[in-house]
């Protein structure tokens, strides 16, 4: 656009008349080099200050500032050093050098190549374009620099020292050698075993490997020392409650925020230390991060063009995620008209959209209706072949239909990893046998519970109303189930029963389960802690009366700050 207002600018000076008798390239060159300085300037605005409106203010009064302080050194026994200096600022320069070209012009020459070392005002036309070519290349720099250690709390932020530091320059040593540690978690870890086939994935960097990922916020850790791998082919379910990390995780792998320790990898590689992994990520965040005026369609376009999808077949392909998704009916609309759940369904299509290797949806279906959720089940079994799909999700029954592998998280650490089957087998979660009563007022709970009993002890009730009634069955003792049936089917009269029903345990009392049981560890755990370590210190009298008061008169020191008009009147 710049280089556009720059030729723009040329054709009105030069072929106007306005500058008779200059070099139409050479005019050029100078607007398109000081376009270029203003633009990483702007750039560079941008990084500092998150405000617009504080940018703007600050970015408008360098550039008045900056080009009326030419008027400071607007004299020919001004010393060219000064000179020079100033003109880092590109405003400064421009100004200099607009001089020079206009006192060419009123000498009938202009600026051409032979007077590039024409002196005006002890500033010449070749000293302004080693200037402009300095300040591109120290404000290129400068954007780096700032990128790097201003962060606005997204991504990775350095020390401003960093680049003197060898973790920056030698960094990928350091995570290799968190990719290749073999190191066991402190924790009992309850793992699932996986087949061949897709543990030799991590030797050919088809799956993603997460190594001690940590994560700290001030005294709090969020995230303790996770190892997790996903494979491609397969979805992977993030489940936890509300403050698990689960979230934390997903922005970790995606490169928003930057991991206290550990990584994750794919191919050996950290997948955001590489330009060509980060662009093989897509994510579906939380929170429906979409433009209000635009529709659907719009969208997905915009964001073929950002995933650099190829556009002789973006359309086709658009066209296709509106139809898998069944978002046709609205994919006109602007998006702040739409529902929940639809917004949701576009989040959905954009995150599908394009040839990403790690698809990151995090809870993708809430606020869905149970019919829309079933059919982006549908999608997402269709659409993980040769992808590696990473979701979380409140809903259990979700995770247990499309999960082909179910991670558990509480507290930031990993409880246990493996299919739902595995998972219910480790932690015993066992049945239920659901009986429909015959008849309320005649039907005995003693005699059913002994008969039971008879078949084994260990059985607890669950629930019972007037119509039914469910106990807990341990699956340890599975063998013995069919002798109990086969008498059971003889004896239904006799018990009061109408008919019953074996079940499975669903994934929602593994997940109860297996929180009660770690928070129960967690709370044990610290109350010895406490325990143990609690040894109250004595201090001296005058010690404990200076600590209070310095707390004292911090505190009226930042309350007096706050109120400057009570300020006043105590003073």
């Amino acid at each position: 656009m710049f280089t556009t207002i720059s030729i723009a600018l040329t054709v009105m000076l030069v072929c106007f008349d306005v500058l008779h008798y200059s070099n139409f390239l050479l005019v050029f060159l100078v607007f398109w080099s000081y376009g270029l300085t203003c633009i990483l300037l702007c750039i560079a605005l941008s990084i500092c200050f998150a405000r617009t409106k504080t940018a703007v203010i600050i970015g408008i009064s360098i550039f008045i500032t900056s080009y009326f302080a030419s008027f400071s050194i607007d004299d020919s026994q001004q010393v060219t050093s000064m000179k020079l200096g100033l003109s880092l600022f590109p405003s400064t320069a421009l100004s200099l050098v607009l001089r020079v070209i206009i006192n060419l012009e009123v000498g009938k020459v202009g600026l051409q190549t032979e007077y590039l070392g024409y002196k005006y005002l002890n500033f010449t036309c070749a000293q302004y374009f080693w200037i402009i070519t300095i300040d591109i290349i120290y404000l290129t720099f400068a954007c780096f620099y700032l990128d790097k250690i201003f962060q606005g709390g997204i991504g990775k932020k350095e020390k401003w020292y960093f680049l003197f530091t060898r973790e920056y320059w030698f960094n990928n040593i350091k995570n290799k050698e968190i990719f290749k540690s073999n190191k066991e978690s402190e924790y009992n870890v309850n793992v699932e075993q996986v087949e061949n086939y897709l543990e030799n994935q991590k030797e050919t960097g088809e799956a993603l490997v997460i190594k001690s990922l940590s994560k700290k916020f001030a005294e709090k850790i969020v995230v303790q020392n996770l190892d997790l791998d996903a494979y491609t082919g397969q979805i992977l379910a993030l489940l936890g409650h509300n403050g698990a990390g689960k979230s934390t995780i997903i922005s970790m792998i995606t490169g928003l925020i930057e991991p206290t320790f550990g990584n994750a990898f794919l191919g050996g590689e950290t997948i955001t230390s590489n330009l060509g992994n980060s662009s093989k990520i897509s994510l579906c965040p939380q929170d429906n991060i979409l433009f209000p005026h635009l529709s659907a369609r719009e969208h997905l376009k915009l964001f073929s063009v950002i995933k650099n999808c190829p556009q002789k077949n973006a359309q086709s392909e658009i066209e296709s995620i509106i139809d898998e998704l069944n978002i046709k009916e609205y994919s006109d609309r602007p998006t702040k008209v739409l529902s929940g759940g639809q917004k949701r369904a576009v989040s959905l299509a954009i995150a599908l959209l394009g040839q990403a290797k790690i698809i990151l949806l995090d809870e993708p279906t809430a606020g869905m209706d149970i019919t829309v959720r079933r059919r982006m089940w549908d999608v997402l079994k269709i659409r993980k072949k040769n992808k590696i799909i990473i979701l979380t999700t409140h809903y259990m029954g979700e995770a247990d239909i499309l999960a082909d592998r179910i991670a558990i998280v509480n507290n930031g650490r990993l409880v246990c990893c493996g299919s739902s089957l595995f998972l219910k087998s480790i932690y015993n979660v066992g049945y239920k046998l659901a009986f429909e009563k015959l008849n309320e007022e005649t039907f005995e709970r003693e005699k059913l519970l002994n008969f039971i009993k008879e078949y084994t002890e260990k059985i607890k009730v669950v629930s019972e109303n007037t119509k039914e009634i469910i106990f807990k069955l341990p699956s340890e003792e599975i063998s013995k189930f069919c002798e109990m049936f086969y008498y059971l089917d003889g004896n239904l009269d006799e018990l009061n029963i109408k008919g019953y029903n074996l079940l499975s345990c669903s994934l929602e009392d593994l997940f109860v389960k297996i929180i009660k049981i770690n928070t129960q560890k967690e709370k044990t755990t610290r109350k010895n802690i406490e325990f143990f370590n609690f040894q109250p210190e004595k201090q001296p009298f005058f010690q404990k009366l200076w600590v209070q008061f310095k707390i004292l008169l911090l505190k009226r020191f930042k309350s007096s700050i706050r109120d400057k008009k009570n300020l006043d009147l105590k003073l």
